[in-house]
């Protein structure tokens, strides 16, 4: 942070609240947000993690109560509401000036993270609450009360991390919940960094977001089949295959990162090409490969278990 001026060349790395308050005028909503969404981020990953079959059995097989409840319905229920506590923080950080709402992206972004954590949290209490109850009751309850909330929930976070994306690509550095260190990025005159973000590049990075998506949920639904199959490597090649697409797409992502436009050099401007139909192509493999996800990891189960049963005769 620049405490002194554009062109001074005394920087803090780190300040206190102090400082955040008095000197740099940072409001606590800052604060309080950021922590929310950090711890929440934390405690939702750790149900994430535990609600997985294989990691489950690192906790004590006996204690249902421990697995489902603490571990997982816990920490999830917790994760949801500093999801929506997070959101809260923005839209009242963003919504003070009633004339400008509507009016601006971090308005939009704000209230809608603020719309996803209370999704969030209403998919963890319905997950919780289905393990009770008749097959139909419970199959209601994972319908309307988990996979609704948390795919809509999903769509709200993706629509705003997009406009964020955006907005961090046109060097306003503190989004929606820091938007002050925006304001201190844009005092004085400011040399040129290459112009407005360019279209092609700003949707072939989103491109880029959901290819590495599916690889992510291509890689988790394959872990979780082969935990339930207790050892058996169904889905070998699919893992592998993901993890490659994921790598990739971190490249490409730090790539268009750093490019605001492409190159205008016959070189680069064919490899900056290149790359776009490599990306696009990528994500289509990944739908493809994520919708007949059941169809494949069946037909290499089978695969597999035809060999060894041949293997041991």
């Amino acid at each position: 942070i620049n405490t002194d001026g554009v062109d001074s060349a005394h920087w803090r790395v780190a300040a206190t609240w102090k400082q955040c308050r008095d000197e740099l005028g940072v409001p606590w909503e800052s604060f309080c947000g950021t922590v929310a969404y950090m711890i929440g981020s934390v405690m939702f990953n750790v149900g994430c993690f535990f609600g997985v079959p294989y990691f489950a059995v690192f906790l004590d097989p006996s204690s249902v109560w421990l697995n489902k409840v603490v571990m997982v319905s816990t920490m999830n229920i917790g994760g949801g509401v500093l999801f929506w506590l997070g959101g809260a923080c923005e839209v009242r950080l963003n919504d003070r000036s009633p004339e400008l709402r509507g009016d601006t992206l971090v308005w939009w972004i704000s209230w809608m993270n603020c719309y996803g954590g209370f999704l969030f949290f209403v998919g963890a209490l319905g997950d919780a609450a289905a393990d009770d109850g008749s097959e139909w009751y419970r199959h209601q309850l994972e319908v309307w009360l988990e996979t609704t909330p948390y795919l809509v929930g999903s769509v709200l976070y993706l629509c705003s991390s997009a406009l964020e994306l955006w907005l961090w690509k046109s060097e306003k550095f503190g989004l929606a919940m820091l938007n002050t260190v925006s304001m201190w990025h844009t005092v004085g005159p400011r040399p040129k960094t290459g112009g407005k973000v360019g279209a092609r590049q700003f949707f072939i990075l989103l491109v880029t977001i959901l290819t590495a998506t599916a690889a992510v949920m291509i890689l988790s639904v394959s872990f979780v089949r082969w935990s339930l199959l207790r050892g058996a490597w169904a889905g070998s090649r699919l893992l592998l295959s993901s993890s490659i697409s994921m790598i990739e797409m971190l490249a490409f992502f730090l790539l268009f990162s750093f490019l605001h436009t492409t190159p205008r050099s016959k070189p680069l401007a064919g490899l900056m090409l290149l790359a776009r139909v490599w990306i696009v192509l990528r994500l289509v493999s990944e739908l493809t490969s994520y919708i007949f996800l059941d169809t494949m990891l069946e037909a290499e189960g089978v695969v597999l278990r035809t060999h060894w049963t041949g293997f041991v005769n």
